[in-house]
C-alpha cells in the first residue's frame, strides 16, 4: 500500500469538510505532531476543535495514527473524542490498515493527513 498525495493545504483547519465529503472520504486519519499540534504542545487549539466538530458533523470519522509511544496520542484523542493507535511504525501501513479495519472502510474512502506530506488517499 502506498499513500498518494492528492491535495495540499497550509493548515489542517483550512480543509473544508465539504471537500472531503465531495471526495467520498468517510474516514480521516490524522497524525499528531505538527498536524494536530506543534511538537511538545499538548493541547488542540479551539480552531482545530471546531474544524474537527465540522468534519464529524459532515459524517466523517476521525482517527489518530501516531508513532508516539507515550500518552500524547491518547491525550489528543480524548480532546477530540476519537479513537487512536500509538506506536504505529509509520511509514509501515499497519496502523493505517488497523484504523481502516476497525471502521470497515476501504482505501478509496480513507484519507491520511500528516504535516510532512500532503493529504494522501490510500488506493
Amino acid at each position: 500500500m502506498m499513500l498518494l498525495p492528492r491535495l495540499k493545504y497550509g493548515r489542517l483547519e483550512d480543509i473544508p469538510p465539504e471537500e472531503l465529503t465531495r471526495l467520498g472520504i468517510r474516514l480521516l486519519i490524522l497524525d499528531v505532531d505538527n498536524t494536530l499540534s506543534p511538537y511538545r504542545v499538548d493541547t488542540v487549539t479551539e480552531e482545530k476543535l471546531r474544524w474537527a466538530e465540522g468534519v464529524k458533523a459532515a459524517g466523517i470519522e476521525l482517527f489518530i495514527v501516531s508513532n508516539n509511544k507515550g500518552e500524547r496520542p491518547e491525550l489528543f484523542a480524548r480532546q477530540l473524542g476519537i479513537d487512536y493507535i500509538k506506536r504505529a511504525h509509520k511509514p509501515s501501513p499497519e496502523g493505517v490498515l488497523a484504523a481502516m479495519e476497525s471502521y470497515g472502510f476501504n482505501g478509496m474512502s480513507v484519507a491520511f493527513i500528516a504535516a510532512c506530506s500532503p493529504i494522501g488517499c490510500i488506493p
